[in-house]
């Protein structure tokens, strides 16, 4: 695969920042982010908006509650450790500007990581690759934080072998993206991220039932959301 990391966080806003927030992502980070460091070639924000909030499943003091209205994510070809570096230089560059004072004032991570990518599918049918459908039309994701069972090697040949292939067969999810945290006292969780072509929520259900079908051994889920991709100029309801 083209991609070796992604930045992945879950963010949330205070009443009355949401603009704010949303409008120093698209003409600042995201901009300086993409200008000065050449191994990211794609960035995008998601929103949970209300019917998505009222269905993500939240574990209780897990660790990302609350998960927040947002979901943000870079890839990059780098490894997870240069992606880090690199951001953090930029980050620095613009501190010593002044233009840091949004991620103080306009929102925080409620959870944030560089991740390897793992894995990926797509349906046998797809007109494009795994590398391809992030950069693709889609309706939203499906982003699940979750906590591998003490079973691990069981639960990856029952996600691999059936969770995967029951959940592509209906048609409405593009592709399924697996990624590890970078550091090592962090392997015992993942980051699963679904690209849907039709209604998240829906794909979100969907999952839910065939994992109860399947049977134990169950993960631990952090949060399971579904959201909606934010066009630049064009934004959501949590004003």
């Amino acid at each position: 695969m083209k991609a070796g990391s992604v930045f992945a966080g879950f963010l949330t806003c205070p009443p009355g920042r949401h603009r704010a927030f949303n409008t120093w992502h698209d003409s600042d980070h995201r901009p300086e982010n993409h200008g000065q460091i050449d191994h990211i070639y794609h960035s995008v924000r998601y929103v949970a908006d209300a019917r998505a909030i009222e269905a993500r499943q939240v574990y209780p003091d897990g660790l990302a509650d609350p998960a927040g209205e947002y979901f943000a994510m870079y890839w990059s070809v780098a490894t997870p450790e240069q992606l880090l570096y690199d951001m953090t230089v930029v980050r620095e560059r613009l501190r010593l500007l002044g233009r840091c004072e949004p991620i103080n004032r306009d929102f925080r991570a409620t959870w944030r990581d560089r991740l390897h990518v793992v894995d990926a599918h797509v349906p046998a049918d797809s007109p494009v690759s795994a590398d391809g459908v992030p950069l693709g039309p889609h309706a939203g994701v499906v982003v699940t934080l979750g906590e591998y069972p003490d079973e691990l090697v069981g639960w990856v040949q029952r996600y691999d072998n059936e969770f995967v292939p029951r959940l592509l067969a209906a048609g409405d999810v593009a592709g399924m993206f697996s990624f590890m945290p970078m550091k090592e006292e962090d392997h015992h969780l993942f980051l699963h991220v679904w690209f849907v072509r039709n209604d998240p929520v829906a794909v979100q259900i969907r999952a839910n039932e065939i994992e109860e079908a399947l049977g134990a051994p169950l993960s631990t889920i952090h949060v399971r959301g579904a959201y909606q991709p934010i066009s630049v100029g064009r934004y959501d309801t949590h004003e």
